[in-house]
């Protein structure tokens, strides 16, 4: 019947015919799909609510269709829902999102991860290291890029790893890995709003990070006249 044998990397109905063990590559085709899609978008005649529209019909469907069949994984979903501080501007992008995407530098300035059950944060580029004033590690040891924190423990313990900790790192850097605690396993990975006592984002304490920043803050100021103000 002419019908043609089809060799293992091929697709069929959108999917992949096989799958190996390395999950993660083979999948990550959903997110060049939502990459690529969006991306044609970029220089098309459409209205903003347009993109919104072709966003939550088009580029949401197809993850949504390959979960009807796959249990993606962990990597492929954060990479799809990555987090709005890795994000880009972008070369057409609206005078909203420009705003939006400025102030950036202000939620760096005061968001901290807590280490939890997953411990998948990256050792480089995140804010996890105990240190008020710079929370990022500093040192670049270059074979660490793409590793996570997780790679510094002690072998099946929740404890760092203090040998290699202080042969990889400088000495900034080694008292603040040292003194960032590690939180439970029944602890998930999450950021949190390190200028609150109870970590929630508010806009008094963006204020006064602001005002700090610039200097026109005193930490000897009245507390409680500033608690009345706000």
């Amino acid at each position: 019947m002419r019908i043609v044998e089809v060799g293992d990397n091929t697709m069929y109905l959108g999917f992949p015919n096989m799958l190996g063990r390395n999950k993660n590559s083979l999948l990550n085709f959903l997110k060049s799909k939502v990459e690529a899609r969006i991306q044609c978008w970029d220089g098309s005649v459409i209205t903003q609510g347009g993109k919104e529209v072709l966003i939550k019909s088009v580029a949401q469907t197809l993850p949504s269709y390959a979960m009807s069949v796959f249990l993606l994984p962990m990597e492929v979903s954060k990479d799809i829902e990555r987090s709005f501080l890795e994000s880009t501007r972008g070369n057409n992008s609206s005078y909203i999102w420009r705003s939006i995407w400025e102030s950036r530098y202000v939620l760096r300035a005061g968001l901290r991860w807590v280490i939890g059950s997953e411990n998948d944060i990256s050792i480089l580029g995140q804010p996890w290291v105990g240190d008020d004033v710079n929370p990022y590690v500093l040192t670049d040891p270059m074979h660490l890029t793409n590793y996570p924190i997780a790679n510094l423990f002690e072998c099946n313990k929740r404890e760092w790893d203090v040998e290699v900790v202080k042969d990889m790192f400088d000495s900034r850097d080694q008292g603040g890995i040292l003194n960032t605690k590690i939180g439970g396993a029944d602890i998930h990975d999450h950021l949190y709003w390190c200028k609150e006592n109870l970590g929630i984002y508010s806009v008094r304490s963006v204020y006064r990070l602001l005002q700090f920043q610039k200097g026109l803050w005193n930490v000897q100021d009245n507390n409680s006249l500033w608690r009345k103000i706000w």
